[in-house]
């Protein structure tokens, strides 16, 4: 079999560089690394201990984008932390005070043969093993659009391929799976991938029944999709005991508290999801939804706009920033915020498009409201629309029948939104309709 030629291969340590594969090994074992982190340690060790100022570095990681103060120390905290690097005499990055950073260890560089297949087949590449695959899986699991995502299962598959024994490649798939049917990047109907999704998490938990990640999963498609929020909780927590590091936990955690109308517990577990993965733009956006859907506007306007410095070209930190700034009244701000989100959430745009389509409606533009449920319906035609995102329009119009059709469909279909049917400020006015007991025990969360 012909392999692509490797690209660099940087020792320093324990550590082993594989630039071309985004892959760092720590004693042969992939260390998981966000984005922006790897691409800092690439740029510091090609320096070969040249110090890389900071205005080279932010040309380098952010190219054309204006970024806040604080994002290159937050990823320079965030790579220090995978190396192990943060002592006050660090091995591996220093920073020069008010200039940048440089990379003190001694680099070598290796021959690629050195990282050969389990197969030990000559001229083959370390990324035939399952945690190769798992690893990529991952990063591409982490840009949540639906061709990374849809590329992410079958790196799992892949590994599964390899080690068909292999828990965490189940708990990938499971979560790249329920990432195509969720929230903002659901493209397809949840009830033809969210059964794959508790498929694949229920052979990890037969695989590996203690381990962290699938415990989370479960807890997670319990919420979101079968929205049992008693039996979330539970497996949530049992997560945590598991692994208190493991951040998607505490992150799902949080939505499943918001669902319950516990803010102030809600905010507690995003934070630690935050300390613990500082660099993840869904949780650092969610630290500020947490605090929209608690009322503290201000405070979620603060968080939204520090998402959208450090993640400029994330679409739900901009959307988020839109919700904060349609509670606080700032709605031309608010307008703003959610057209920049629909430029930049992947075409059509849906959920960024409900969005300013109910903000159109609650300051008076009907015209502009009924034209973003237009747009919904022609993106309806190529892929799956959010039924509960489309009520949020029709809320906003005072057209509350539509709205609890939407609602009740959408239910119907597992759509992810439903979780928050009795916290969203979105559809305050269908609460105060008669008809929303009989919705609520239809369509709403329970308490099993």
């Amino acid at each position: 079999m012909n392999h692509t030629a490797p690209g660099p291969v940087l020792e320093f340590g324990p550590f082993v560089l594989l630039t071309r594969e985004r892959l760092l090994l720590r004693h042969g074992a992939p260390v998981p690394l966000a984005g922006k982190a790897f691409d800092l340690l690439s740029l510091l060790v090609s320096a070969r201990g040249e110090l890389v100022t900071r205005e080279r570095l932010v040309a380098r990681l952010w190219p054309g984008v204006s970024v806040g103060p604080n994002s290159l120390a937050v990823a320079a905290a965030m790579l220090r932390r995978a190396l192990g690097d943060e002592g006050a005499r660090p091995a591996y990055v220093a920073s020069v005070r008010g200039h940048g950073y440089r990379f003190v260890a001694d680099v070598l560089e290796l021959d690629g043969s050195r990282h050969l297949a389990s197969s030990e087949t000559p001229g083959t590449w370390k990324q035939q093993s399952p945690e190769h695959h798992c690893l990529l899986g991952r990063l591409r699991w982490q840009q949540r659009t639906a061709e990374a995502l849809t590329s992410s299962i079958a790196d799992f598959e892949r590994a599964v391929g390899v080690d068909p024994s292999c828990a965490a490649a189940y708990v990938g798939m499971a979560d790249a799976y329920m990432m195509l049917g969720c929230f903002g990047t659901a493209v397809v109907s949840p009830s033809s991938v969210m059964p794959k999704a508790e498929k694949a998490a229920e052979i990890a938990l037969r695989l590996a029944p203690d381990l962290p990640a699938a415990v989370a999963c479960i807890g997670a498609l319990s919420a979101i999709y079968r929205r049992r929020l008693g039996s979330a909780e539970r497996c949530l927590r049992r997560a945590i005991d598991l692994d208190g590091s493991y951040a998607p936990a505490h992150q799902w955690l949080s939505h499943v508290l918001v669902a319950t109308g516990r803010f102030g517990d809600a905010i507690a577990e995003i934070d630690e999801a935050r300390r613990l993965d500082p660099l993840s733009p869904v949780i650092t956006t969610t630290t500020a939804w947490v605090r929209w859907f608690a009322g503290d506007a201000q405070a979620a306007v603060s968080l939204a706009s520090q998402a959208a410095s450090l993640h400029p070209t994330f679409a739900p930190a901009h959307a988020v920033l839109g919700l904060a700034q349609q509670r606080l009244g700032r709605l031309d701000e608010a307008v703003s915020s959610f057209r920049t989100a629909v430029t930049l959430e992947p075409a059509p745009a849906p959920v960024s498009r409900a969005c300013l389509g109910q903000a159109l409606g609650a300051i008076g533009d009907v015209g502009g409201a009924r034209t973003a449920l237009a747009l919904l319906d022609v993106a309806a035609v190529h892929q799956w629309v959010s039924p509960v995102s489309r009520a949020w329009v029709h809320a906003s119009l005072h057209d509350l029948g539509a709205a609890f059709d939407c609602v009740s469909r959408g239910a119907g279909e597992g759509d992810g939104w439903a979780l928050y049917l009795h916290v969203d400020p979105r559809l305050d006015a269908m609460r105060q309709d008669p008809r929303f007991e009989g919705l609520a025990r239809q369509a709403g969360p329970t308490e099993d």
